[in-house]
């Protein structure tokens, strides 16, 4: 073990789309070199291949011989329940999921909708297997827009892009949301793609 603290896997983050391979390479990391991992529902949800992983003969080994207790869910969960399943289900039409193209979940069919809740129910049941903890939070509604607005003064210019596509600091308060964001920038930010791009992959709670 090298660190000392729980490992936060925002190297997993859905928009990178990385392969079940990839995945599971971090996690093994995160599990030997660290005092264990923190996954968030986003990630759990958004990464179609993370219910194989968590099934991987290694990872069920490690988890049960010697890291248990050392994975950790970490989420806004006040009043949704502490399944992934009953997360996805209180998650508003407008959420967007990086793993069925970037659309929202309103768009969805019902047989998209059926494989999530399935590959959810299944990775719920691998979490208790393997002794999560589940570290519900609350994360104030303008977090994320804080945080992109700080990113923004060293990015001066990202920054101009986006208040020249009508993205001032003004409009950024009222996104709560990555799917917000997402929405917003594919409304203004048409003619300066890589500025939105980057304001999108900075925006994962």
């Amino acid at each position: 073990m090298i660190l000392k603290e729980k490992m936060f896997l925002s190297n997993c983050d859905s928009v990178r789309g990385l392969a079940p391979t990839e995945l599971r390479k971090r996690l093994l990391l995160g599990a030997v070199w660290s005092e264990g991992v923190i996954v968030s529902p986003n990630l759990l949800i958004d990464n179609a291949g993370i219910a194989g992983v968590l099934d991987d003969d290694g990872l069920r080994a490690w988890y049960r011989d010697e890291g248990r207790g050392s994975l950790v869910l970490r989420g806004p969960f006040a009043d949704l329940g502490l399944s992934l399943v009953d997360y996805f289900r209180a998650l508003p039409g407008s959420h967007v999921l990086s793993r069925c193209g970037g659309r929202c979940k309103a768009a969805l069919t019902p047989a998209e909708t059926d494989t999530i809740l399935r590959d959810l129910d299944r990775i719920d049941r691998l979490l208790a297997e393997h002794g999560a903890l589940i570290e519900p939070f609350t994360l104030a509604p303008d977090a994320l827009s804080r945080e992109i607005v700080a990113r923004l003064e060293q990015e001066p210019g990202t920054r101009a892009a986006l208040t020249a596509a009508g993205l001032g600091p003004d409009e950024m308060a009222g996104l709560t949301s990555r799917s917000a964001w997402y929405a917003r920038l594919a409304a203004r930010c048409n003619c300066c793609k890589r500025p939105a791009s980057r304001a999108a992959n900075w925006a994962v709670v």
